[in-house]
């Protein structure tokens, strides 16, 4: 859902970054299935914290409603571009689509993402939805610390892992 997508995006946006780890560079194939373990364990606690506490939920809902207000005061429409998405999605999956149509899945799922993008970005520059976004943010790290001790250790390792992916990314496409 978007509010799980806000989350989790939120949670590494404040989070505060670990010392870059020293040595050769590391397979991005590594780091990427890395960052998924991390993410999937960083959103059980987050299914955990959000299970285990009703008022955190209520409070998630509150910024979701808020945020999807912002989003069409805006002039976008976040349920439909979601609802696209989770079409396009499925539609990849899928089998029938052949070389040239999957590419032209990919290009629309890709601008559908943007879009949602876009809208988040406008959403945030409303007071209230930052502010929202803030205390819920704060509630729901204490919230997941509780549930799993590791919680600022895995964001940590998770925002390192992906600045490394990242310099791998610009050191690669600077020797083309």
């Amino acid at each position: 859902t978007l509010g799980m997508w806000i989350v989790l995006l939120g949670a590494v946006a404040l989070s505060p970054p670990l010392p870059a780890q020293q040595g050769g560079e590391q397979d991005p194939q590594v780091l990427l299935e890395e960052m998924e373990m991390l993410q999937q364990e960083l959103m059980q606690a987050q299914e955990a914290a959000m299970a285990n506490n009703p008022e955190l939920r209520e409070q998630g809902e509150q910024l979701q409603d808020r945020m999807l207000a912002a989003m069409r005061a805006e002039g976008f429409e976040p349920m439909r571009s979601l609802d696209r998405i989770e079409q396009l999605e499925r539609q990849l999956q899928s089998e029938d689509a052949d070389t040239a149509g999957r590419s032209d899945l990919i290009a629309e799922l890709h601008d559908e993402q943007q879009n949602l993008l876009m809208a988040e970005q406008a959403a945030m520059q409303n007071p209230e939805v930052q502010q929202a976004r803030e205390q819920f943010m704060t509630a729901l790290l204490q919230a997941m610390r509780e549930e799993n001790p590791r919680t600022d250790e895995m964001i940590g390792s998770l925002k390192d892992k992906n600045a490394q992916l990242q310099e791998i990314v610009t050191a690669r496409s600077g020797q083309r």
